[in-house]
């Protein structure tokens, strides 16, 4: 039988087709390295919050405020900061690493603590700064109206405080003027020449306080301690100060107790004076130089001249010319009277008798007392002032021994329509018994202020006595 003839024909050798890889079905057990990052993250926001809660829990037992510091604020950005970082390493991994929940845990308790505690810390800043600003408002108001010992004692300490009332100014002398007898300078004199307090009551009502912001604060000794800035104005004068405030809780008082802490209260920078204050202080140095001479004079034995010091300028030259005019008639008559001295033989005489107006200055028409500004101990409250009145009649050269000027950067001046008043400080030396702190009034044209060509025409007005005591005894009984 004869073989088909439509078999295929043979093609060659079969191809080869491999076969298709199986899919790796994902294995939930496959190993992935734990995104070290993530772990950081988490662990020290746990750290921190441990250290913030233990923290508390001190802060409760011993009654004080959380106070941490920057730092404490810090913390949590940076553990927040590294958690965010790991979670965007897990992320961009493709799946190669783990730790995604670890990172998300580490910020959400970074974002917990750190808001939890800054909303206590601006909180309590809030509080602090709502009590201490008032308080340092209410300072500068009392620098401003001249209640110079009001603002001393809230620079004292609560538990250490005279209280308010029309004993304050006996108190504060005693207790806080270099001793019992009140003599001297202590700190309520040095508190009271101080720059800072003396140009704010020399602006008076004019004077602008603008709380600028808290420096710091920060809990010390016992209480909350506040720097804040504040900037004043006057019409002499700008300069922004420094002023420290310490506020603590005082058991059986309502609220916290604050004071100004005095020696941590400055102006930091140079005052910037106004044309005004530029002028002032031109006249400042003028009138001092007009009144270190005529302390001068006395000492010379000019005491006519230094009287004539003490009278207006329009009415010197007249004067003069009248006691010329009466001791050359004086001096005739003498000529013929056969044994007499002469009036230049009792100068003093002399200008008792022939000196217009000499008679009130040799009396101590100069000494000024204010009743409700001088103050010294009732014993000598009523003689300081008499024996203050015989050194202008004492020997030539007595007054210009006794009376020293005081050390002081700011000098303070009143204005009227015809005159311009400066005050000097000078310590004065009632020897041998009292010594006294006192104002020389120097007194000059007004118009000197707005014209620096016209003469200030400078007479000595008056002594105004603040302050008095009694000359310290000397160690071991010796002679004073």
């Amino acid at each position: 039988m004869a073989e088909p003839t439509n078999r295929p024909a043979p093609t060659g050798a079969p191809g080869y087709v491999a076969a298709p890889e199986p899919e790796r079905p994902s294995d939930p057990q496959l190993y992935r390295p734990l995104s070290l990052t993530a772990l950081v993250g988490l662990s020290l926001a746990v750290l921190y919050t441990v250290f913030l809660v233990l923290m508390a829990l001190v802060a409760l037992i011993r009654r004080s405020p959380l106070m941490l510091g920057s730092a404490a604020l810090l913390l949590p950005l940076l553990t927040l900061g590294v958690s965010l970082v790991g979670w965007l390493q897990v992320q961009r991994s493709d799946g190669t690493k783990a730790g995604s929940g670890l990172a998300l845990w580490g910020v959400l308790i970074s974002l917990l603590t750190g808001l939890s505690y800054g909303a206590y810390n601006y909180a309590s800043f809030l509080a602090i700064r709502q009590q201490a600003e008032p308080f340092a408002l209410d300072w500068f108001e009392k620098l401003k109206q001249g209640q110079v010992e009001e603002a001393f004692r809230l620079t004292l300490p609560p538990s250490n405080r005279p209280r308010e009332g029309p004993d304050l100014r006996r108190e504060v002398e005693v207790r806080f003027n270099s001793g019992s007898d009140g003599s001297g300078r202590g700190q309520l004199s040095m508190f009271a020449q101080g720059q800072l307090i003396r140009l704010c009551q020399q602006g008076g009502a004019e004077t602008q306080v603008l709380p600028l912001g808290v420096n710091e604060w920060l809990y010390q000794d016992g209480g909350y301690r506040v720097r804040q800035s504040f900037k004043v104005t006057s019409p002499e004068v700008t300069f922004d100060v420094l002023v420290s405030m310490q506020g603590i809780d005082v058991p059986g008082a309502p609220g916290r107790q604050w004071r100004i802490v005095n020696e941590e209260t400055a102006i930091p920078n140079t005052p910037v004076l106004t044309p005004r204050g530029q002028r002032m202080i031109e006249l400042f140095g003028s009138s001092s130089g007009f009144a270190r001479k005529w302390v001068e004079k006395f000492g010379e034995g000019k005491i006519e001249e230094a009287y004539l010091d003490t009278r207006p300028p329009a009415e010197r030259a007249a004067s003069h010319k009248t006691f010329q005019g009466r001791l050359a008639a004086a001096r005739l008559a003498a000529a013929f009277a056969p044994g007499c001295q002469g009036p230049d033989g009792d100068p003093e005489g002399t200008r008792l008798l022939y000196l217009p107006g000499y008679r009130s200055f040799h009396e101590g028409s100069l000494v000024q007392v204010d009743p409700q500004k001088f103050w010294a101990p009732d014993p000598i409250r009523a003689e300081l002032p008499e024996e203050t009145k015989k050194l202008f009649s004492s020997a030539p050269g007595t007054f210009a021994g006794v009376l020293q000027p005081e050390n002081v950067r700011m000098l303070l001046w009143t204005q009227d329509a015809q005159h311009v008043r400066i005050f000097l400080d000078y310590q004065l030396m009632v020897v041998p018994k009292y010594t006294a702190n006192c104002r020389l009034i120097v007194e000059g044209d007004a118009a000197t202020l707005a014209d620096a060509n016209t003469d200030p025409g400078w007479r000595v007005a008056g002594l105004d006595l603040r302050r008095g005591g009694i000359i310290p005894a000397p160690p071991h009984g010796g002679p004073r």
